[in-house]
């Protein structure tokens, strides 16, 4: 219920902000870089035709192809267009990239236009979870990752229902009575009612007495929007997801009360609709709710008369105030872009006669002046005239045009959020991996700085739940803003750098410290602290898929080459 929640705020440590800290010096050093070619591209698929929604583009888009080993220093994998595993190791005593080493191979399939991309996720020094974006989840043995040991399948089986594809959001691994236990954050987009959603299904995968796998529950988590922060706690007790759209639990009671006080209040409420005109026709526009279907609306009309029905109820009946062209009339479902629908009838005026309609029907007119008296009983119709040219962002409602993105904790018990963070307008930066095993930390700006917040919490006393400021990136917040084309965002774990990734060529590297700055003072005598700035281009041309940011070092993983940035190297 509402009331259990507890309804937490963001308490920056002082000691971590530097009052006195000027912006970035750019450098003109040359960055120490190693690169490599790969004989092999990485795997990268793109989003069908049936995949066209805005999330489909985001998940595509921005998914990031290399993935860290938080247990082995300086390496990572990718998979590579022939659906092998290929680890990429930085060999810090050589300052070179060991030579790249297949260590899994996933068999060869059909492809359907509803695939993903192949994900995978590294659970502990021994197991790692994947899947080849075709609906199959695997768990690998990854034996001794040190020293590139070939990877075994320990299960393998599809794992949601309708054999459905998914990307892996997160995992964890715990072993509880000397039980071995995964947990799974499978992400779903599926086409639900009349738009686009995000389903994360959590499941959990038992190792039994005999050693087998075994799939023990699943549970659905439906959202609007992909999530920009989702980590489970450890043995799966929550998951704390972020978004700035609704979240439907689907098996919380509370949630199934408010989702039946919503369907009666829309059942009760009728369907409203506007008008607005031009020169040569009029728009009309009804506005819907979810459980509205296409397919029960119907729309006559003739020279001077319209009809609208839903299902048995009327909507719009009567005699226009002007003459139409009824061959030309036509209707459509549409999307507003806060994700409303509405079906918007369009009629054009006979012989564009481009005479002004001072009311849609010509028994129900309103005067010029109807609107200026807003205690006047609304119109049994709800009609309004209004020319679209004269709307613009400042007549909006600025709830329609930011949504506020609130940080919830879930209990994967009772299905109910247990703690909640507004964040306004203020989208989170990116998650940080500072410990394995550990839930992510997340990086939100503050003024102009980016803090990194880390969960804290107690497995027997899950009230105490809260966020810990960790660390502090000086004036990132205020340096990324003005970045457009940024890809990917990251920080060494270590907070000392910061990296903003474009598509293509560009990578600017930010370093909160500056050697060469030391000692500077203003002229009232305070110190200043400056950080460095540099730019990296690369030659080629072809597109950056992959980044890991290590303390010492950064991978990239481009389409045709691997690349290391010695930052601190």
């Amino acid at each position: 219920m509402a009331k259990d929640i507890r309804l937490l705020d963001l308490k920056p440590n002082q000691k971590l902000l530097d009052a006195s800290f000027d912006g970035y010096k750019l450098s003109l050093e040359p960055i120490s870089k190693i690169k490599v070619p790969l004989a092999i591209p990485p795997h990268k698929i793109l989003p069908s035709e049936n995949q066209y929604s805005a999330l489909h583009a985001q998940l595509f888009g921005l998914q990031n192809h290399l993935v860290r080993d938080p247990w082995i220093k300086n390496t990572t994998y990718f998979a590579d267009a022939n659906r092998n595993i290929q680890c990429v190791r930085y060999n810090e005593q050589g300052a070179k990239l060991d030579p790249l080493t297949s260590v899994y191979r996933l068999r060869q399939c059909h492809r359907s236009s509803e695939d993903y991309n192949i994900s995978f996720t590294f659970v502990s020094e021994k197991y790692c979870v994947l899947t080849d974006g075709l609906g199959v989840l695997h768990v690998l043995d990854t034996g001794d990752r040190f020293n590139k040991a070939e990877w075994k399948s320990v299960y393998s089986d599809v794992v949601l229902e309708g054999s459905r594809q998914f990307f892996i959001e997160d995992a964890r691994f715990d072993i509880v009575n000397e039980t071995k236990n995964i947990y799974c954050v499978l992400l779903h987009i599926e086409h639900l009612e009349s738009s686009f959603e995000t389903l994360l299904n959590l499941i959990s995968l038992k190792q039994d007495l005999n050693g087998v796998w075994l799939k023990t529950y699943v549970k659905e988590i439906k959202l609007k929007s992909l999530p920009t922060y989702c980590s489970l706690e450890p043995r799966s007790c929550a998951l704390v997801v972020c978004t700035d759209r609704s979240v439907n639990l689907g098996t919380s009671d509370d949630n199934q009360m408010s989702a039946l006080s919503k369907d009666n209040e829309t059942k009760e409420k009728p369907i409203s609709f506007t008008w607005t005109q031009l020169d040569d026709d009029i728009s009309i526009k009804f506005q819907l709710s979810a459980e509205h279907e296409k397919c029960n609306f119907k729309v006559m009309s003739t020279d001077q008369c319209i009809n609208v029905t839903y299902k048995n109820d009327t909507l719009l009946e009567g005699k226009l105030f002007g003459q139409i062209d009824s061959d030309l009339t036509t209707w459509s479902m549409e999307n507003e872009r806060t994700a409303e629908q509405y079906i918007q009838v369009t009629l054009v005026k006979k012989d564009n006669s481009n005479t002004k309609w001072t009311s849609l029907l010509a028994d129900q007119h309103i005067s010029d002046k109807a609107d200026e008296d807003n205690t006047a009983e609304p119109h049994k119709y709800g009609l309004t005239s209004v020319l679209q040219s004269e709307i613009e962002d400042c007549d909006m409602d600025i709830n329609d045009l930011d949504n506020d993105h609130n940080l919830l904790r879930i209990d994967t018990t009772t299905f109910s959020v247990t703690h909640k963070l507004n964040l306004g307008s203020n989208r989170p930066l990116f998650t940080l991996n500072q410990r394995r095993g550990a839930l992510a930390s997340i990086v939100i700006r503050s003024d102009v700085d980016a803090l990194i917040w880390t969960p804290k919490f107690s497995i027997g006393n899950p009230s105490d739940w809260t966020l810990h400021h960790e660390a502090t990136l000086n004036a990132f917040g205020y340096v990324q803003a003005s970045k457009q084309q940024k890809k990917y965002i990251q920080c060494s774990p270590n907070a000392d750098y910061a990296i903003i990734c474009e598509p293509h060529r560009h990578v600017f590297i930010y370093k909160m410290s500056n050697s060469s700055a030391m000692g500077l003072k203003k002229r009232s005598g305070g110190k200043v602290s400056i950080g460095q700035q540099k730019l990296y281009s690369m030659e080629e041309q072809d597109e950056i898929v992959g980044m890991v940011v290590e303390d010492e070092i950064t991978i990239l993983l481009s389409e045709k080459y691997v690349f290391v940035l010695q930052i601190n190297a």
